[in-house]
């Protein structure tokens, strides 16, 4: 009787199993995914991004390459700071790697990031560390 209760329970602890280890890696767009030995990561940059703790403060991201995994940023782009707007002087993407320079009145500002997940960007810059979030409209 015990190996025939055991035949019944196996199915179940398989497929619960199989569901925690492979579920997540399912595309819900929730930004779970699984890394393999190269980075997949497909970088989108579309609509707004806003600084967390200030959403006053956004980056508009335009790129010259569409659904690429790396590609640069254009002079289109630009970052709203304290009411001013500055464009990019450059910059490029590598899968979850980001970086570019803007060019304020006050001086050149280098950032440097990258994607945590898909609606979330860790930005560092001589002034310190941002956390961007996707703004949907």
């Amino acid at each position: 009787m015990r190996s025939s209760s055991l035949m019944r329970i196996m199915p179940l602890v398989l497929g619960a199993f199989l569901m925690l280890t492979l579920g997540p890696a399912c595309g819900s767009g929730s930004g779970t995914e699984v890394i393999t030995g190269s980075d997949s990561f497909l970088p989108n940059f579309t609509f707004v991004w806003a600084d967390k703790a200030s959403l006053s403060h956004t980056f508009l991201f335009q790129t010259d390459a569409f659904d690429a995994p790396s590609g640069n940023f254009t002079t289109d782009s630009f970052e709203n700071f304290k009411g001013t707007v500055s464009s990019f002087q450059t910059g490029s993407f590598n899968h979850r790697d980001l970086q570019f320079t803007v060019a304020r009145k006050a001086g050149v500002v280098r950032f440097t990031g990258r994607f945590l997940d898909v609606d979330t960007i860790d930005l560092q810059s001589p002034e310190g560390r941002i956390t961007l979030i996707r703004v949907r409209q």
